[in-house]
């Protein structure tokens, strides 16, 4: 996660990768990830804009789908 980061305030965008994690439930969720670097007026990192979007329901819905065909 950390290098993900790095990468983003060092100028990568992320748009739209979709990693799988657990919940401290043991629930199985799948996020997409929309990252890109903030900079200030001269072009220096000073942050990162980032959000995080559970699609588990349509991962799910499109393995249901695969499946049927």
């Amino acid at each position: 996660m950390l290098a993900r980061i790095e990468r983003t305030v060092n100028g990568d965008v992320t748009t739209g990768e979709r990693v799988r994690r657990m919940t401290k439930d043991g629930e199985e969720r799948w996020i997409d990830i929309y990252a890109a670097p903030l900079r200030d007026r001269r072009g220096r990192p000073i942050g990162v804009a980032g959000q995080l979007v559970d699609v588990t329901e349509r991962v799910q819905l499109e393995a249901q789908l695969l499946q049927a065909q």
